[in-house]
């Protein structure tokens, strides 16, 4: 299966939001030594974060951005591998100092500070079987009565917050995408929905599954993803201060990290 990079949105994210991306006050302070770790916690899920070929270690290009980002900021990088939920969960205790790939909610603005500029936008697809009935979505109503897997207490889209349409099967822990795709051929979903439209595309080329999966974009219009410093950390505010001023420069792109994996 094709899931080549032309097929993606994904941009550079040098798009200044509307309005203020940090609500309230940030107190600037001197960023420690170089040799100084920022713990940042993660959740694996291709082509961001993954398992190396030990099974110890970590790749991706999120794994290789943040080291970057963080090296231009005078960091070192301390990675945790969470679930979803424990990521959302530690940031907002503080205890992880940073994480990515995040939307920006009201709810999480209350524990994180969101930077000046995404560090990328992608487009929420659909996933179903290759003799899926669904072709193509205009509307909401066309998942009427589908059962859509979906990782707990991640966003939803706003295009699908209609009740009474279709409804979740939530699954936790690290490997949800593999749980996911195994209920999605074994007919226990109807589809499963991602933020991204290369995730479960990876993953199924990787296990010889390519074929008989489809991704179905939505139609919306795509969504900023973060990187988001934790307000209950000592040093969140001089990080997320930081790392406005190494995106001002523009020296480390994200997207220069994804599109080689893409390929």
């Amino acid at each position: 299966m094709k899931y080549g990079v032309r097929t993606l949105i994904l941009v550079v994210s040098g798009l200044v939001l509307s309005g203020p991306a940090v609500s309230g006050p940030v107190d600037a302070v001197e960023p420690a030594g170089a040799t100084d770790e920022v713990t940042v916690g993660v959740f694996l899920h291709s082509p961001y974060v993954e398992r190396d070929g030990s099974g110890a270690g970590l790749r991706g290009a999120g794994i290789e951005y943040m080291t970057a980002v963080l090296t231009e900021m005078g960091y070192a990088a301390r990675f945790v591998v969470q679930p979803f939920s424990r990521v959302i969960v530690s940031l907002a205790s503080g205890e992880i100092d940073a994480s990515f790939n995040l939307m920006k909610t009201p709810e999480r603005e209350t524990f994180a500070y969101f930077p000046e500029l995404p560090a990328l936008r992608v487009g929420p697809v659909l996933v179903v079987r290759s003799g899926s009935t669904l072709a193509d979505i205009s509307s909401v109503h066309d998942l009427q009565g589908l059962n859509i897997c979906y990782v707990q207490d991640s966003s939803v889209p706003e295009f699908l917050l209609v009740p009474g349409v279709f409804s979740f099967d939530f699954v936790r822990g690290q490997d949800w995408i593999t749980q996911n795709l195994l209920k999605l051929l074994a007919k226990r979903c109807d589809a499963i929905l991602d933020l991204n439209p290369h995730s479960y595309a990876i993953a199924a080329d990787r296990q010889n599954l390519g074929d008989r999966i489809r991704i179905i974009p939505l139609p919306v219009e795509p969504t900023d993803f973060y990187v988001v410093f934790s307000r209950n950390s000592p040093r969140g505010a001089a990080l997320v201060a930081a790392y406005n001023d190494v995106r001002a420069q523009e020296k480390q792109s994200y997207t220069d990290f994804i599109e080689p994996l893409l390929r």
